[in-house]
């Protein structure tokens, strides 16, 4: 029974840790996206009451949010986001940018390998060569180029 009840207190007590622990990753997570938010809005010249302005709400409402004193919602980050001009994955990412892969890819064009072959190649053996390669006209106007150049 002790053994059952110890059981019980460690789940019980790892739950609420687990909780705690939950909880203070979406503060931490909260507390950038605010301050993200913030410098978003001071970079754009922005103040407290303009963007209140731009979301229908009062200024005291702003800046309480701005101050994490009030929960954030997706509505309000919405709200935000619209009135900064960007997409809320953006905001949330800042100073990344999000780059949906699958749009990515539709940008990126492949590049094409290039390759360079260089053979040094003396006496016949290099006209032949070239005569192969450019043909008789050609090979003419590559013989007069000076050695040292070609």
């Amino acid at each position: 029974m002790l053994f059952s009840n110890l059981v019980k207190y460690s789940i019980i007590n790892s739950f609420f840790d687990y909780q705690l622990a939950h909880q203070e990753i979406i503060f931490i997570i909260m507390k950038n996206i605010i301050e993200n938010i913030r410098t978003l809005r001071e970079s754009k010249g922005y103040s407290q009451e303009y963007m209140a302005e731009l979301m229908g709400i009062t200024q005291s409402s702003y800046a309480r949010f701005e101050r994490g004193a009030t929960k954030t919602d997706l509505k309000i980050a919405s709200l935000v986001a619209q009135a900064l001009e960007m997409n809320l994955i953006d905001i949330i990412t800042y100073p990344e940018k999000y780059i949906n892969i699958k749009d990515a890819s539709k940008e990126i064009t492949p590049i094409e390998p290039e390759v360079i072959l260089q053979i040094k190649i003396r006496g016949d053996k290099r006209d032949q060569i070239l005569k192969a390669t450019f043909g008789d006209n050609e090979l003419e106007i590559l013989k007069s180029i000076p050695n040292d150049t070609k």
